[in-house]
């Protein structure tokens, strides 16, 4: 599952249709290999550390979960050494596994000196926990990895299970283990940050944000929110909660929540450590709609911390989802993996990826070594579904789906794929069956949207288009700001005054609110392609691109409306002085970081945009040539493609129709020929 909004198959051109651009394909395997090897020279200075759960001598249930949790604390604190490289505890626990191996605590040194050699550790951490004299004691041993021997043992107690006590307990003898393992020649660490004094100061939130984590983990988002808010709303000053839970909404394309849950990240960020405070600026300079920064913070995160592959597996999806810049994508991706070969969510994400750019042996076989790492989980199988359905492979696509369903029958994402495949065969009472007990779930907003969503697509593909506006009102009063669904109402029902009106109040809300920090260019994007659309407010929202040229407050934003109001321009001395503005303001390393307008929601509108120019070729030519040159120039393949459209779109209005056909076909022709 990578989630997009269902509104897409309302708006968008058939996705199969703007797969058949081919990207001009860079050598991503041997960018890659490069990348990894510089990665793992440098980790190679490094002490690799592999840090076991504990065992529970508690004889305790409820505290089963400090297994991990003590793992977590013992590996947030060793992970502020720029000395260690901290193993995943995903790979420590495969590794045991995969050696049928018992507790790590009872190992002997031949059984640990496997463990390291499977995972190249230098130095292995196995502990336990239990109860003395009322007290939770802690007692760990480091071993060898090359002899699997005793190198020190280390021990600790908290008076009580309150967590600011157990935090106290871990400090020290982490401290210990860095005095023994670290080269004190070295140059001294940053700043120390201590457990005690910047995590969360509840034991229950804390338990609530380490079974989030593994929720999150295995794809089950709705179970992943819960945990994280339970997290926030037993510590309100938690910030790394508040950072997953932001991330969260993200992937559930949910901005307006997300927004307020990363400011909150950033307020009580402060007092933690740089490793855990990068990711939440990165997110919150997203969030901004400054992807320079965005960008800047994620590459100082893996400059510092290169062989962590978790920081290379946020770059891919940033690039992925964020910018759709697929090849930049599939590097770090491809990085991860090679970094961490059990990365199973860098699989899933590279999937999509190579699909994306129509490499589908490589989409499949990354959902097979997906499959591999989490046969029993419902989401490797409906990830495979949906890049079948995209190509195409409808049923399929329906057994994926019905598989996933069968390793978890609550698997939401899976129910509305069913639904949309049902959709796509015209089987709309069998996607109905599926979407209509979804409006029960009170629970999950998300849900219900989608399942409104998809249920108004029932009713339009019936002509009962009464009641799919019905389902589009319900939808609405669910979310904020609904560009997407007003703008179906619209193209519902065109001649709607009142749905007219509601759309122009946006626009004017948006354009008093343009020096908010959450306003950027996926906005303007939105609101301009809605107008354009369905030709409603178009003087409105070209006020709207004046005020955001005048403000001038972000290179990627400015450059955006500047694209747009070339769109809009209707005079050959308009269309010549936005044309110079634009070929002299922009930078094209603005553009490695914007996301690139679809031939439905932009180009097809700019091929009409030149008609007025017809009779001005010169001005034509350097209008196009000037942005073929720039897209060139600009770091993402898909202005590439976009250049060449308006080299043909110059072909088209100045030379031979002809060769402006051959130009684009060549290509692989867009949805509207």
């Amino acid at each position: 599952m990578f989630i997009a909004g269902l509104l897409s198959l309302l708006l968008n051109c058939n996705f199969q249709d703007e797969q058949r651009i081919r990207l001009a394909k860079r050598p991503v395997e041997a960018i890659m290999r490069d990348r990894v090897k510089t990665i793992q020279l440098k980790a190679d200075e490094k002490k690799k550390v592999a840090i076991f759960d504990l065992r529970n001598d508690t004889h305790q249930s409820d505290l089963e979960w400090l297994r991990q949790g003590l793992a977590e604390m013992l590996a947030l604190s060793l992970a502020q050494s720029r000395q260690l490289n901290l193993i995943a505890s995903r790979n420590v626990i495969n590794a045991v596994a995969s050696l049928d191996l018992p507790s790590a605590y009872e190992l002997n040194s031949l059984q640990l000196q496997s463990v390291a050699q499977t995972l190249g550790a230098d130095v292995l951490i196995a502990g336990r926990y239990f109860f003395q004299q009322d007290s939770l004691r802690i007692e760990l041993k480091v071993h060898d990895g090359l002899s699997g021997e005793i190198a020190s043992s280390h021990h600790g107690s908290s008076p009580d299970l309150n967590i600011r006590n157990i935090f106290k307990m871990v400090d020290p003898i982490t401290h210990q283990i860095r005095e023994h393992v670290e080269d004190r020649s070295k140059s001294s660490t940053p700043k120390e940050y201590h457990l005690a004094d910047v995590s969360t100061s509840s034991l229950d939130a804390y338990k609530y944000y380490t079974s989030g984590i593994r929720f999150e983990d295995s794809f089950y988002l709705t179970d992943a929110l819960n945990a994280f808010e339970k997290a926030i709303s037993i510590d309100s000053t938690f910030a790394s909660a508040y950072y997953r839970l932001a991330r969260l909404h993200l992937m559930l394309k949910d901005e307006s929540a997300a927004q307020p849950l990363i400011q909150k990240a950033m307020r009580f960020s402060e007092r933690t450590s740089e490793r855990e405070r990068l990711p939440i600026q990165a997110m919150d300079a997203m969030m901004r709609g400054e992807k320079y920064n965005a960008v800047q913070y994620y590459n100082r995160y893996i400059e510092l911390y290169p062989e962590d592959d978790n920081g290379h597996y946020q770059l891919g999806i940033y690039y992925f989802s964020v910018v759709f810049n697929f090849g930049k994508a599939i590097e770090f991706l491809e990085t991860t993996v090679s970094l961490n070969p059990d990365h199973k969510l860098a699989y899933n994400t590279l999937a999509y990826a190579y699909a994306y750019i129509g490499e589908l042996d490589h989409a499949y076989n990354a959902l097979e070594k997906y499959i591999s790492l989490a046969a029993n989980e419902p989401n490797p199988y409906d990830s495979f579904g949906e890049i079948l359905q995209r190509n195409g492979r409808i049923n399929e696509a329906i057994d994926k789906y019905r598989l996933a369903l069968k390793k978890n029958p609550l698997f939401y994402p899976s129910k509305i794929h069913l639904a949309n495949a049902y959709l796509d065969l015209g089987k709309m009472n069998k996607a109905r069956h599926i979407l209509l007990p979804m409006l029960q779930n009170d629970s999950d907003v998300y849900l219900k949207i989608n399942a409104l969503t998809m249920l108004a697509l029932t009713e339009i593909y019936a002509e009962n288009i009464e009641k799919a506006k019905l389902y589009i009102h319900q939808a609405m009063s669910l979310q904020d700001q609904p560009y997407y669904l007003l703008s179906v109402l619209l193209a519902l029902e065109p001649e709607s005054e009142d749905y007219k009106r509601q759309f122009l109040e946006i626009i004017q809300n948006e354009k008093n609110n343009i020096n908010r920090p959450d306003f950027h260019s996926e906005i303007v994007f939105d609101l301009v392609s809605a107008a354009l659309i369905n030709q409603v407010g178009v003087a409105e929202v070209r006020d709207l691109l004046n005020a955001i040229i005048k403000f001038n407050k972000d290179p990627v934003l400015y450059n955006v409306a500047l694209a747009y109001s070339l769109v809009l321009g209707d005079s050959d001395e308009e269309l010549g002085k936005l044309g110079r503005r634009f070929a002299e303001s922009s930078l094209p390393g603005v553009f490695e970081y914007s996301t690139p307008p679809s031939w439905n929601y932009y180009w097809r509108f700019y091929f009409s945009s030149l008609k007025p120019t017809n009779n001005n070729h010169a001005a034509l030519r350097f209008l196009t040539d000037g942005l073929n040159d720039f897209a060139q120039h600009s770091g993402n393949p898909y202005f590439d493609v976009q250049g060449l459209l308006a080299s043909a779109a110059a072909e088209f209005y100045t030379g031979d129709p002809q060769i402006a056909k051959d130009m684009i076909t060549r290509q692989g022709f867009p949805c509207e020929g």
